[in-house]
């Protein structure tokens, strides 16, 4: 693991210094890891809390700062109600897009059904009945602007109870006790209590995861926008990314926004720490202000430990 994550830590280097020329498809989104002469830091690093640190107050249900270093160990720096699960919404896509890379060749062309269409958050309505995609675009849109109707159409292909069945089952196969999915999309079902679910831990635990094993996820969850063209190359329209902390935060590697009703506002952002000695993940569930109090967590745990 530790040969693994360096090269994942380089690639990222890499991959910032370059841009998002990326082909997603080589080899149907294959791992081959990246090669750089940086330099790794220190085995197993540990960041020390300072003694004039303040404490962390955050408003929202449930926060946790997850601390990856350079050879996938992991440390909690700030937590609260960091094992309760709750709502998750949009972030149920990290765990969509890892069964999609795992069980999809996405170089095949897709069809929007009535079902997909109609659901909401579909890119102000774009995607209509009977247009045709490339499943790799609309995997980028799904992650980009966090398209329903394009979470939809993509868990149809195997067939969404499958598709939901598939997510579980990572879930237990990682280990990740408080998640459990419902549908492909994180949208509240109507006429029912039940709801897709997490803690911060495990939603942390499960970013560590596509760190570590499927990179291009956050790569793509950091395009400012994507242009969605049909399978005749005519433009369906620009998905913009919902993330507001896009350029507000500096060394970002990825993350994914969330909001419902019953939810709250979501959001998980991966950021890397300070002196490249590995990453910062950070996830808050159903906060009054998501961007501001993930603001507020990645500037505490960089000022607030000695690195």
């Amino acid at each position: 693991m530790g040969r693994n994550l360096k090269n994942l830590f380089f690639g990222i280097l890499i991959f910032g210094s370059i841009g998002f020329g990326v082909n997603f498809l080589d080899a149907n989104f294959s791992q081959s890891p990246r090669a750089t002469t940086a330099q790794i830091s220190p085995t197993h690093f540990r960041p020390t809390l300072k003694a004039e640190a303040d404490k962390l107050e955050i408003n929202a249900e449930a926060g946790i700062a997850l601390f990856l270093d350079n050879n996938g160990e992991t440390r909690v720096l700030f937590d609260k109600n960091a094992e309760t699960p709750l709502p998750i919404a949009s972030l149920t896509k990290l765990m969509g897009a890892v069964v999609i890379a795992e069980n999809y060749s996405l170089d095949k062309t897709i069809e929007i059904t009535g079902e997909a269409a109609d659901k909401p958050g579909n890119g102000s309505g774009q995607l209509k009945t009977g247009d045709k995609f490339l499943m790799s675009d609309l995997f980028k849109v799904m992650l980009v602007e966090s398209n329903n109707s394009a979470a939809m159409a993509l868990s149809q292909i195997k067939g969404t109870d499958v598709f939901v069945g598939l997510m579980n089952q990572k879930a237990n196969d990682l280990n990740l006790e408080s998640m459990n999915f419902i549908n492909p999309t994180g949208l509240d079902m109507l006429n029912t209590t039940a709801i897709n679910q997490s803690s911060a831990r495990d939603l942390a635990q499960l970013a560590a995861f596509i760190l570590q094993n499927k990179t291009y996820i956050f790569e793509i969850s950091l395009l400012k926008e994507f242009a969605l063209r049909d399978i005749n190359g005519a433009l369906n329209h620009t998905a913009e990314n919902t993330n507001a902390l896009l350029e507000k935060i500096p060394l970002m590697v990825g993350g994914k926004t969330g909001e419902t009703p019953k939810s709250g506002g979501c959001l998980l952002l991966v950021v890397q720490a300070p002196k490249s000695r590995g990453y910062l993940i950070s996830v808050v569930l159903d906060s009054p202000d998501r961007f501001a109090e993930m603001e507020k967590i990645i500037n505490w745990t960089r000022s607030s430990y000695q690195w």
